[in-house]
């Protein structure tokens, strides 16, 4: 079996998705510590006017700067009209695009919904991304598997809950932290890949392309099932 294992980020790009891709099995680390403003609550488009911007989800926070809690726990500050505001900056920067009329539906039925956490919303997300790149990686929240640990130690940890032959890593090491880990994988009898991802070019509204952008920027602009 091949496991991947990733944090449930918001809008994921592409190479989460080309990742995803190679498992068998993707485990959604929710049981870790949320990350204010990086990818969990957060992701970026090109606007009209070329440049990339981000759509938000507002989370509660309590007054907190860090620490605020696992990302299993980070509930959705429903005080605002996120859901209508991303559909809206969405339809403004993509209404011109050639599958805009397709794939905004989509989007209407996700952010049209009353989301409480915001796990369940990312994970939704991530699935409904599978579904249109046909992506058959089955998803499992680590929380469901009650293993403990930190860092390389915990990822070690849930691929040992499996029959786990091989390993996607990200490119700069397991769990971000390099490569000096890997032999404890290897004394499991677990291979570890380092994904290596070239991110395509392709056909994109407003000026030069710009990459790295949530996935919906591919499937609005030249969408086929590869990513």
């Amino acid at each position: 079996m091949v496991i991947t294992i990733h944090q449930p980020e918001f809008m994921p790009w592409l190479g989460f998705l080309d990742k995803s891709s190679l498992a068998d099995t993707l485990i959604l680390l929710d049981n870790v510590q949320y990350n204010h403003k990086y990818f969990q609550n957060r992701n970026k488009i090109k606007d009209v006017g070329g440049k990339g911007i981000w759509l938000n989800v507002p989370i509660i926070r309590n007054g907190k700067t860090r620490n605020i809690g696992l990302i299993k726990d980070i509930k959705i500050d429903n005080t605002q009209k996120w859901g209508k505001k991303i559909l809206k900056t969405i339809e403004f920067n993509y209404n011109n695009s050639p599958y805009f009329t397709k794939y905004y539906p989509h989007l209407e039925e996700i952010f049209l919904q009353k989301w409480d956490l915001l796990v369940d919303l990312n994970i939704y997300i991530i699935k409904k991304a599978f579904e249109i790149f046909e992506i058959k990686t089955k998803i499992v929240r680590s929380s469901e598997l009650n293993v403990e640990g930190v860092g390389e130690e915990l990822i070690l940890k849930l691929c040992k809950e499996y029959p786990t032959k091989q390993y996607i890593s990200g490119p700069t090491g397991i769990a971000g932290r390099g490569k000096e880990y890997e032999p404890n994988f290897n004394k499991e009898n677990i291979e570890v890949i380092y994904h290596s991802f070239e991110h395509p070019i392709y056909e994109q509204l407003n000026g030069p392309f710009i990459s790295h952008m949530a996935f919906i920027d591919k499937i609005f602009n030249k969408f086929n099932k590869t990513t």
